[in-house]
């Protein structure tokens, strides 16, 4: 493990204390039944932090992707004799940051 894996895993876990701190209690029978699978599959919890990270990875650089060609597209809009034609001139709105995942156990955790 070098550095960047360590910073990487300390923030996940950062973020899910947040999370914890913000949420309403954890419902009861769906922690029974994650603790009953990590007990029959003990090395789960690295693969899930694991995939958490490489998942927030490849968004963050989904959404650098789409900020990038939204301002491409603003640069390029309008412009030249035909640039209005059929709403050609019609500049796009940058929506700014992607929508994050909100569900009832993570409405904090991407922010």
């Amino acid at each position: 493990m070098d550095r960047n894996d360590q910073q990487a895993i300390g923030t996940l876990f950062e973020k899910l204390a947040k999370v914890e701190r913000q949420t309403p209690p954890r419902d009861a029978e769906a922690e029974r039944f994650i603790n009953d699978q990590i007990a029959r599959q003990p090395g789960a919890p690295y693969y899930m932090a694991q995939t958490i990270i490489v998942q927030e990875q490849v968004l963050n650089a989904a959404q650098s992707r789409i900020e990038d060609l939204e301002q491409q597209a603003q640069q390029s809009a309008g412009g030249g004799l035909l640039g209005g034609l059929f709403g050609g001139g019609a500049r796009v709105r940058s929506r700014g940051r992607a929508h994050r995942c909100r569900c009832a156990a993570g409405a904090a955790f991407w922010q």
